[in-house]
């Protein structure tokens, strides 16, 4: 959520200062999930090693690289998935977002930031089964198709 946030504050900075809850509780809702990021790591962890797994790592040479991430001590790792993340994130959200766009994702913080941090992640899964999004494409790699 932080490195989310952080990517659309350029972006819609017009539209969210517009907003009472952009501007005035946004920041503090972010900062939440901040403070859940070492006790996320984890599973974070975990989920990025069968995503690599189930995804080939990538391509030619995939199995080295996931080879080489599961030898990696945990705190040597983080560092660069977060700063991995951060590039996908931006490379990806902010130069594809539109501004109008951006009141969608006010509206949807602010109805959203009630809930404890905990079930908004269940919420996501939720809402992705809801919309058949069983294999979604992250990161720009298509899900794999049944041979």
């Amino acid at each position: 959520m932080p490195i989310l946030y952080d990517a659309v504050q350029a972006p819609c900075s017009s539209i969210f200062a517009d907003s009472p809850f952009m501007t005035n509780e946004a920041q503090s809702f972010v900062d939440q999930f901040a403070g859940r990021q070492d006790s996320a790591w984890p599973g974070t962890l975990r989920l990025l090693k069968v995503f690599m797994a189930a995804n080939g790592a990538g391509g030619e040479g995939g199995d080295a690289i996931a080879q080489t991430i599961a030898l990696m001590p945990e705190d040597a790792l983080r560092p660069l998935v977060d700063v991995i993340v951060e590039q996908l994130v931006n490379d990806r959200l902010v130069n594809d977002i539109k501004v109008s766009t951006c009141s969608d994702i006010a509206e949807v913080m602010e109805l959203i930031a009630p809930l404890p941090p905990e079930n908004i992640a269940g919420l996501a899964a939720f809402t992705a089964r809801q919309a058949n999004l069983e294999e979604p494409a992250i990161c720009g790699v298509p899900p794999k198709v049944a041979e």
